[in-house]
């Protein structure tokens, strides 16, 4: 069975998570069964909306500096 978070819980969980730099956007380096694309920049609230389904482990990013 799936379990989904609400997107509360999944923010709380970042926020005590302190390997983890949160950002306003995202670089997706490796996508993994993610359903998100190489190199794609994405927002803070999609990367929740994912996490509520999924593991953190399962993708890996890097925080995007757009100025």
């Amino acid at each position: 069975m799936i379990t989904i978070k609400t997107l509360n819980t999944v923010q709380r969980e970042l926020n005590e998570n302190k390997e983890f730099v949160q950002s306003a956007e995202y670089c997706v380096i490796e996508p993994g069964l993610s359903g998100f694309y190489q190199d794609e920049i994405i927002k803070h609230k999609h990367l929740l909306i994912y996490l509520s389904r999924e593991n953190l482990n399962s993708v890996n990013l890097l925080p995007h500096c757009c100025m």
